[in-house]
């Protein structure tokens, strides 16, 4: 190699680096660098440098470029100015906190205490953990949880943004496939196409794809289940990422909790505890740990009193659902939805010209959200798909015979409607002489959260376009709300 040749290599590899170096200022402006100077790279362990190299290449599949442009808390920017971080941030974050994590949570297993980066590549599983942190938004759909609930997506059979991810990741199936036709269109691979040369280069181990599911809970195993709650569980780091990166741009500072002393505290149990009884293999908070945890409840209670389930963000939520049924009622092609960001969406919207449509988009743009005309907590059928289709056929049919604009009232039906999360009653709080649940200790303060979470998934809202509206049919909303009864 010539020395022109070595000092146009040299000065790609310092452009790449800097491509790769992600600032994150929500851990003390900690600097993610996945590509390291040479010299750094040589004195890493061969397992470090493949999962650096590795993750590198993940970074520049289209599915994770696509969540640059998926913001994490929907339309709430419009009412929280700043809160326009996006779904990309939060993975790299939650990726900086698995580094984090495997370097400060212990496993305790065949009694002794192991770092959890020790653990995962002794059982040659490290670049599954950190790769499933790193793609688990990977299946959302435009402004997020926003449109999860959406009848007419619903019809169309677009799945979870669980199913959706683990759909991409198989490298199968009809929405796989477009995915792969708009990757290689932006010249792109997606993250199938990366794992599948990954797997076929010498010296590089293959990806296990089995591990993945497993590490996204899809398991019986009892250890991997256990591990899998860093992943997706009560305390995983998505969680804590999610909470922690929503009240910080939000501007709420409700995260007053210490993420590095409730992740130090963590410990993963997969010996039989020898203790009071006997326990499953179980993720458990050692004593130190416990006023993170209630702070981590805390947070997530005011997070959702103070912005996510107010009045106005239900607003624009509904009025972008409203949008979204209306192109489908004019393009039966409107199934793509799933693949597009906030911004195509956006436009897609505004290519349908009737007055309904530009009305709901002009008013999404200017910030002018319906007005709430009453809210009502419902009383539920075990069958949660048949209460949704009863509200909705009273709500139509009270529409119909007053003879209003489909704009005039809109209705809002939270998503998930009627679940609840008591799993926080199992979590483990460890000591040196037994292991209690959080229900032996806080099942007062647990079940008043889940209380409360429960009342916000069984309250509907029945929104109207303006004051006026509301002023002049004070008597028909009060048959309605008779009706709901």
């Amino acid at each position: 190699m010539t020395e022109h040749e070595k000092t146009t290599s040299r000065r790609k590899r310092l452009r790449d680096m800097e491509l790769l170096r992600i600032s994150d200022p929500l851990y003390e402006l900690n600097v993610v660098n996945i590509l390291q100077e040479n010299e750094i790279l040589r004195s890493m362990s061969k397992q470090e440098r493949r999962v650096k190299q590795f993750i590198r290449e993940i970074l520049n599949t289209f599915e994770i470029n696509r969540l640059i442009y998926l913001r994490q808390a929907g339309l709430a920017w419009l009412v929280f100015p700043s809160a326009t971080h996006t779904r990309f941030a939060h993975s790299i974050g939650t990726l900086n906190l698995g580094n984090f994590a495997t370097d400060n949570i212990y496993v305790h297993v065949d009694g002794e205490n192991v770092l959890l980066r020790t653990y995962l590549e002794t059982a040659d599983i490290l670049e599954e953990f950190l790769f499933c942190l790193l793609v688990h938004d990977i299946g959302h759909s435009p402004f997020s949880f926003f449109l999860e609930q959406n009848e007419h997506l619903l019809r169309e059979g677009t799945s979870s943004h669980e199913e959706l991810r683990l759909e991409y990741l198989s490298g199968e199936g009809p929405k796989y496939d477009a995915m792969r036709v708009k990757a290689n269109a932006h010249g792109l691979k997606t993250i199938f196409q990366v794992i599948e040369d990954y797997n076929k280069k010498e010296g590089f181990k293959a990806l296990n794809l089995g591990i993945v599911k497993e590490l996204f809970g899809k398991t019986e195993d009892k250890k991997m289940k256990a591990l899998s709650g860093l992943v997706e569980g009560v305390i995983d780091l998505d969680r804590i990422d999610n909470y922690n990166r929503d009240s910080y741009f939000m501007g709420l500072k409700l995260s007053n909790y210490s993420i590095k002393e409730l992740l130090e505290s963590i410990v993963i149990e997969l010996s039989p505890y020898d203790g009071k009884g006997n326990h499953d293999p179980c993720i458990c908070i050692r004593e130190e740990g416990e006023l993170h945890v209630q702070q981590l409840l805390f947070s997530r209670e005011h997070l959702w009193k103070k912005a996510l389930d107010i009045d106005v963000i239900r607003s624009y939520e509904c009025m972008l659902n409203e949008a979204v049924d209306l192109v489908f009622k004019e393009d039966s092609d409107a199934g793509k939805i799933f693949l597009m960001t906030d911004d195509e969406l956006m436009n897609l919207i505004s290519l349908f010209e009737s007055s309904r449509n530009s009305d709901l988009l002009s008013r999404i743009r200017t910030r002018r959200p319906y007005v709430v005309a009453f809210n009502k907590k419902l009383t539920l059928d075990k069958d949660e798909k048949e209460t949704r289709r009863k509200i909705r056929n009273i709500f139509d049919t009270w529409k119909t015979e007053n003879k209003f604009e489909r704009s005039e009232f809109i209705l809002n039906i939270p998503p998930k409607f009627g679940e609840t999360e008591s799993q926080w009653l199992d979590v483990f709080i460890k000591s040196d002489y037994e292991l209690k649940t959080m229900r032996d200790k806080y099942e007062n303060l647990i079940s008043h959260f889940n209380r409360q979470n429960m009342m916000r998934r069984n309250t509907i809202r029945i929104f109207a376009r303006d004051n006026e509206i509301l002023d002049n049919h004070e008597k028909e909303l009060d048959d309605l709300e008779n009706a709901l009864n």
